[in-house]
């Protein structure tokens, strides 16, 4: 059996007195974002809308959190990777979306974009009616 040093002995016991203990679901509240409280309660904890300044908080932020555009982002991100892995229809959907909630923002023009690639791409594939479906939703929602 070997024996460890005093010194080895003092770090092992400085580590576990700085660890916090493990209680089993700290795992689970970082997973999910919520925080347990009493039986069964939860509270959802709020997005952060003000960056910290990168000094720690002590200096002022140079940004802000802007959750609406954020996901106006995420919509136009989700109808590209659709489109790019050729699920058209679903695509669509998704570009639709984006111009009937977001009409006059640069995510509408992202999506006017997306729909005439997706049209190009059904004229060529000979798809004809749902290209024209596609120019037809266009001219109502623009």
């Amino acid at each position: 059996m070997e024996m460890a040093t005093p010194t080895e002995q003092t770090n092992q016991a400085g580590n576990q007195a700085t660890q916090p203990p493990d209680n089993g679901d700290a795992g689970q509240r970082r997973a999910t974002g919520r925080q347990t409280r009493g039986e069964g309660e939860q509270v959802q904890r709020r997005p952060q809308t003000e960056a910290t300044a990168p000094d720690g908080g002590a200096g002022t932020a140079t940004y802000f959190y802007d959750p609406l555009a954020a996901t106006r982002a995420g919509l136009v991100h989700l109808a590209a990777v659709q489109k790019d892995a050729g699920h058209v229809y679903s695509a669509i959907g998704a570009y639709e979306k984006i111009l009937i909630r977001y009409p006059d923002t640069g995510a509408a023009v992202a999506a006017v974009e997306g729909l005439l690639e997706l049209a190009a791409k059904l004229e060529k594939e000979g798809k004809y009616y749902s290209s024209l479906n596609i120019y037809d939703k266009l001219e109502a929602l623009l």
